[in-house]
């Protein structure tokens, strides 16, 4: 089963943070929206592993806030948004589940890892 689900919002008022489990592939994923006031959240996806849920979750965030803050900058009409991810191909299966709020590409150096 999927499932994603609005996590608390701490320090980041403003931020969307949406918790991603997917049965059977073992996906633990977070997407942070910081941002859509500009247009949609535009921010890559990182592929790391994290020590907790906690410590991915405050990575995004933090990434997410940093894609509003360049995105204002380079004057582009996309807010700012970020994902966190250990799976690469699990994630992009499951990424639709936040809708059109959110475009992601992966980071260039993303590889799956065995």
């Amino acid at each position: 089963m999927n499932t994603a689900r609005n996590t608390a919002r701490d320090s980041h008022p403003r931020a969307d943070v949406r918790e991603i489990r997917v049965a059977g592939c073992a996906l633990h994923a977070f997407v942070a929206i910081d941002s859509t006031q500009l247009g949609p959240a535009f921010g890559g996806c990182r592929f790391r592993p994290y020590q907790s849920s906690s410590a991915a979750r405050t990575d995004a965030l933090r990434l997410a806030h940093g894609m509003t803050l360049k995105n204002a900058l380079a004057g582009i009409p996309f807010g700012g948004g970020k994902a966190v991810s250990e799976k690469l191909r699990a994630f992009y299966a499951a990424h639709g589940c936040v809708g059109a709020r959110h475009a992601t590409v992966p980071c260039l150096s993303a590889r799956e890892r065995a």
